[in-house]
């Protein structure tokens, strides 16, 4: 059993290129030189973007100059967007009750003040922070309610659509619907390629990518993915970068090429202190690293990886991917001849499994009903107006 998908941040050989450290520079220096506040927010936001998912410490470094001065000077807006970031920079950093309440508090303080294009960035950050930690339902809502004030907005200023799109499509993702997935993903890439949004292209070719390794479409899986890989090199996205890595080991692992899959899930793991790797991106590596090694006859490897993810799994409040530890850690204690503790752990995949599987049917069945329930009022409501 695999991973639904994988959401990881890492190192891509070089922090910033020439042309990405003269564009940090010229920021600092528009900072340093305006004389207006709103301006010099603003430059500090972009300034925090460019550090978020590769050096977290200057990063937080400039979260906290950054909300003196627009608390000070009462920049509302760009205290708003601040607040997002801040959200982010916790939700990729493995704190999660922090960034649900820096995401909660932009959409308030975004209500408050009608900042309308602050409020749909708030709500697409908190539908991320639901779907990372495995609240779909909720996600869903927060996705449709981002979408529905992005289409609020004049036609110019919907600048979201993409990203709902996007996300969307994730949700079917994870609901395992990958024909529909890839709909709302090629949606969404198309829009990227129409007003050259180079920065989420490779977002958009990582999801196609794991989407096409699912339906076993390798091919275009691998086209996908390597797209993804070179553009997040050419523009330093570290995050995206170390996506395809991981997608690519997912592939590879299905195809079951091995070899390859171990290169890329190591190339993933052994990443600089300073590059965030959440304790959900843990849980899903190392339980699928041990069972690439187990298939390799690797026993001590196997059972290393898996006890690291096992390690990993205690440390998080979300237990949606107990099922792939378990597994993990019953094929390695198979493996090693400690077959009491695999049954322990093949005993406790099962559960897991069937809990799961129980869960989603009940959660379905009442989906019905409430669907049942609405559709019969509407007929009555209809039936006494036509009296």
């Amino acid at each position: 059993m695999f991973m639904k998908h994988f959401l990881l941040v890492a190192y891509c050989f070089c922090t910033f290129g020439m042309a990405q450290q003269t564009k940090i520079d010229s920021l600092y220096s528009i900072a340093k030189s305006t004389k207006s506040d709103s301006l010099k927010v603003a430059v500090y936001n972009q300034l925090i973007w460019k550090y978020l998912f590769s050096d977290k410490n200057k990063a937080k470094e400039l979260i906290d100059q950054t909300e003196l001065i627009a608390v000070s000077k009462h920049q509302n807006f760009g205290y708003n967007t601040l607040l997002g970031i801040k959200g982010i920079y916790f939700d990729v950093n493995s704190q999660p009750d922090s960034a649900k309440y820096y995401f909660k508090k932009a959409i308030a303080f975004s209500q408050k003040h009608h900042f309308k294009i602050q409020e749909q960035h708030g709500l697409n950050n908190l539908g991320m922070y639901y779907w990372n930690n495995g609240f779909y339902n909720d996600a869903l809502k927060s996705f449709f309610s981002s979408l529905r004030v992005n289409e609020s907005l004049a036609k110019e200023k919907q600048t979201l659509t993409d990203a709902n799109l996007n996300n969307i499509g994730l949700i079917y993702q994870e609901m395992q619907l990958y024909d529909k997935a890839i709909i709302y993903h090629n949606k969404a890439l198309d829009l990227r390629l129409k007003n050259n949004l180079k920065h989420t292209l490779p977002v958009s070719y990582n999801n196609l990518g794991l989407c096409y390794t699912y339906l076993n479409e390798f091919s275009k899986s691998e086209t996908s993915l390597t797209k993804a890989k070179e553009i997040s090199t050419e523009i330093a996205n570290l995050k995206e970068y170390y996506n395809a890595v991981v997608n690519l080991g997912h592939l590879y692992f299905t195809k079951k090429d091995y070899a390859k899959a171990v290169t890329n899930y190591e190339e993933a793991i052994n990443r600089p202190a300073n590059v965030p790797f959440s304790i959900k991106e843990k849980i899903q590596v190392y339980s699928s690293l041990s069972l690439v090694y187990s298939r390799l006859k690797k026993s001590e490897n196997a059972l290393k990886f898996a006890n690291l993810a096992l390690e990993a799994l205690n440390k998080s409040e979300n237990n949606s991917y107990e099922e792939e530890v378990f597994k993990a850690l019953s094929t390695a204690y198979y493996l090693n001849g400690d077959i009491d503790t695999a049954e322990i752990y093949n005993e406790k995949f099962y559960e897991s499994t069937i809990a799961k599987f129980n869960n989603e049917n009940a959660k379905i069945l009442n989906e019905l009903e409430v669907q049942f329930q609405t559709e019969k009022k509407e007929k009555e409501i209809l039936k006494q107006r036509t009296e």
